[in-house]
């Protein structure tokens, strides 16, 4: 198998992963750097923080979770964003 057919088929398993959770995802701005850096690039970062938990990590939990079978037990040894991302998922599907 190439990698272009890899980075494929890896793009396709994004599209239908967000397919599947995007009812449940606040929409997040993309944001640009107010000042380029000095080889005129600028830096655009996703703003996560709009996501029902505070960061990035709910759209991995809610991936996983609706990946799994419904009589799948989900168990976490975070106390953090991800512990909280995966009780606020399991909350909603």
């Amino acid at each position: 198998m190439t990698t272009s057919t890899k980075v494929l088929e890896q793009a396709a398993l994004s599209v239908e992963t967000h397919k599947r959770i995007r009812g449940w995802l606040n929409p997040t701005p993309c944001i640009t750097s107010r000042q380029p850096f000095s080889n005129g690039s600028s830096l655009f970062y996703k703003a996560e923080n709009f996501q029902q938990t505070g960061s990035f990590k709910f759209r991995g939990a809610l991936a996983k979770l609706t990946s799994l079978p419904t009589d799948v037990p989900a168990i976490t040894a975070s106390s953090g964003n991800h512990g909280l991302a995966l009780a606020t998922a399991a909350q909603m599907t």
